[in-house]
């Protein structure tokens, strides 16, 4: 039965009427990538916080290298001991570095972190001020550059004691050491205290590191 009302009846919905959801297992990068970034300057926010009150303090970023370089680095009870680091898919030929105390004279420490955007660099500078102050340093060096002086150094095997009860077959030991024009790699940085007179922070893409 049909009546004629004067209206025209509605006409019925099209697809361009209905949102379209994205496909399946696709990732929606912007998003991603804003996070990642806020991740990335929270992070770096703590470490900050950590450098300018002097207490502990560790990077450490799933084995993406830390790079750090200093005019000069002096530093006591020297240690370090070659090791294999496990912590990632394959072990990586390390020299695990101790040091009782240090000053270190114009730091600077970077990391260059992957991200789908590209590289985002977070970048640690000292002032020209006083010295940074380093408690109970911890390094898993890669490798290093410098013009260094030891005192006190003895070189072989490492008995076992207190805090080495493994001891090692091989070590070499300083009761101090002077490093100018510093240049290092570790895979992860660990210290009792870290004080920074003067920290200045960056994050940048693509940003310089330290070298």
């Amino acid at each position: 039965m049909h009546t004629d009302s004067g209206t025209e009846p509605p006409e019925p919905n099209t697809p361009a009427d209905f949102p379209v959801p994205p496909p399946p297992g696709r990732t929606r990068w912007g998003r991603f990538c804003a996070l990642a970034i806020a991740n990335l300057i929270a992070a770096a926010g703590l470490l900050v916080l950590t450098a300018t009150s002097a207490l502990p303090v560790s990077v450490a970023l799933s084995g993406i290298p830390v790079k750090v370089s200093a005019a000069r680095l002096e530093g006591s009870g020297f240690l370090q001991v070659p090791q294999l680091d496990l912590t990632g898919s394959a072990g990586q030929p390390i020299a695990l570095t101790t040091l009782i105390s240090a000053r270190i004279t114009s730091l600077c420490q970077s990391t260059a972190v992957p991200t789908p955007i590209g590289p985002v660099t977070l970048r640690i500078t000292s002032g020209e001020g006083a010295p940074v102050e380093v408690q109970d340093l911890v390094l898993n060096l890669t490798d290093l550059l410098g013009n260094t002086t030891f005192s006190g150094i003895g070189l072989g095997a490492l008995r076992p004691d207190s805090e080495h009860p493994d001891g090692a077959d091989y070590a070499q030991r300083a009761d101090s050491l002077v490093i100018d024009d510093l240049r290092l790699t570790t895979r992860q940085l660990v210290a009792g205290t870290l004080q920074v007179p003067g920290l200045r922070f960056d994050v940048s893409l693509r940003g310089p590191e330290c070298f």
